[in-house]
């Protein structure tokens, strides 16, 4: 899947365009809804220990991801985006929510602006909305 996504975005690149890549989920659900990916069971991303430090391996298996693209490409990649919604009607659940996106935000904090990419080279914006 990364040598299609890698040619994704060299197509795009060649046409002089950005693009935003979206996860928009993670295993288990992380929000309530019928778009949650496991309807019409409950999302259990934020509830489960283990899910959230598989979505953890996500992002940063992701951002190695993006690292590894040649220079050109990155900078065809106006932004990564982690979830839709997170936490969507899981009131209960914000502390595991907000405790889980601050964990995500040091990742990137440390796989691009500290260690990957050159002082040169701007990173891609980082959403979670």
């Amino acid at each position: 899947a990364g040598a299609d996504l890698d040619a994704v975005v060299e197509r795009i690149r060649n046409a002089g365009l950005k693009v935003l890549i979206d996860l928009h989920s993670m295993p288990g659900g992380a929000a309530k809804g019928t778009f949650n990916g496991v309807f019409p069971h409950p999302p259990m991303m934020f509830a489960r220990k283990e899910l959230r430090s598989t979505g953890l391996a996500i992002v940063r298996n992701f951002l190695g991801w993006f690292k590894n693209l040649p220079a050109e490409s990155r900078a065809a990649v106006h932004g990564l985006q982690l979830l839709n919604e997170p936490g969507h009607m899981l009131p209960e659940q914000r502390t595991q929510v907000l405790d889980w996106l601050a964990n995500a935000v040091d990742i990137y904090r440390q796989e691009l602006v500290n260690e990957g990419l050159s002082a040169s080279e701007s990173g891609p914006f980082f959403y979670i909305n």
